[in-house]
């Protein structure tokens, strides 16, 4: 689940909640319960956060309990969900906000029995922040064609705050290295860009973007690879796929 906001904020006088908790499993008169559903995964990017005390906030993202057998005879209980994990773009909030990664408890195996196995995981292991770098910027298509060389295309829109492109090719798809800067235009309209790149050989040749923020953090578009046949046909290239 992605939840995206420049501020989120609670109001009114009671408890809110954001949760990918898993499914409790289904309990069972004899033969083998249900095993709890694994907690998912939320992201939460969220440049500012304004939790009121009347309204807390609770983000969840737990495995749920296995189903428990009703029968003083021993069956197999369901297994405990295992959890799920939360990732914050910034940091986490604190202020009026629980965070939680729970683990599922196994059902019971028989009527006040033993259980089965909890769910996986080390509770609240699972929340993570400033994993991910988020970019304003955003990249609705990269492609290219060649012939007697590359040229290069990509779109974008919402560039507030953004630097510039370095345009970078590779050989053989791993080691790739600048062939080219382009300077961002600004502003949140879809903006169109070119770029056209020598070619000396036949072959296929790689390329992508570094596309750079102006407090210097950076993402990479995706790869695309363009052939270039020995007698130099034009349009013969592999695009992305999907395009965008």
């Amino acid at each position: 689940m992605l939840v995206k906001a420049n501020e989120l904020r609670t109001a009114g006088s009671a408890a809110r909640r954001i949760s990918a908790d898993g499914e409790a499993g289904n309990s069972a008169g004899n033969d083998g319960a249900g095993g709890g559903g694994a907690g998912g995964t939320l992201f939460l990017e969220v440049n500012s956060w304004n939790v009121v005390a009347a309204a807390p906030l609770t983000m969840s993202a737990g495995g749920a309990n296995g189903g428990n057998v009703g029968d003083p005879n021993r069956h197999g209980g369901g297994a405990g969900g295992g959890q799920g994990a939360i990732l914050f773009s910034s940091i986490q909030p604190t202020t009026n906000t629980t965070t939680t990664t729970a683990t599922g408890t196994g059902g019971l195996n028989s009527t006040g029995g033993t259980r089965a196995a909890n769910g996986a995981g080390v509770a609240n292991s699972g929340v993570v922040t400033t994993t991910f770098i988020v970019l304003p910027v955003k990249l609705i298509s990269f492609s290219g064609t060649i012939d007697a060389g590359a040229s290069l295309q990509w779109i974008t829109e919402n560039e507030k705050s953004f630097s510039h492109f370095e345009i970078q090719f590779s050989e053989d798809g791993n080691k790739f290295y600048g062939v080219g800067k382009i300077s961002a235009n600004g502003g949140n309209g879809r903006q169109t860009y070119n770029f056209n790149s020598k070619v000396t050989h036949a072959g296929i040749h790689y390329y992508r973007l570094k596309m750079v923020d102006n407090d210097g953090k950076f993402i990479y578009s995706k790869i695309i690879t363009l052939r270039r046949s020995e007698n130099n046909n034009a349009g013969i290239s592999i695009f992305p796929n999907p395009a965008t």
